[in-house]
């Protein structure tokens, strides 16, 4: 099964789950930089240096 039949094959529930996994990947990437050093912070103070 392709990809286009899979889209056509959809529910409109599926199809807006798929979109807001699309919005969450593409928010993830554009703020990294700063996700990343708050998950180094966070184990530095958790873990201590």
């Amino acid at each position: 099964m392709s990809l286009k039949d899979s889209w056509k094959n959809s529910t409109t529930t599926e199809k807006v789950f798929f979109g807001a996994i699309i919005v969450l990947l593409i928010a993830v990437a554009a703020n990294w930089e700063k996700i990343w050093k708050e998950i180094a912070n966070g184990f530095e103070r958790y873990f201590g240096k």
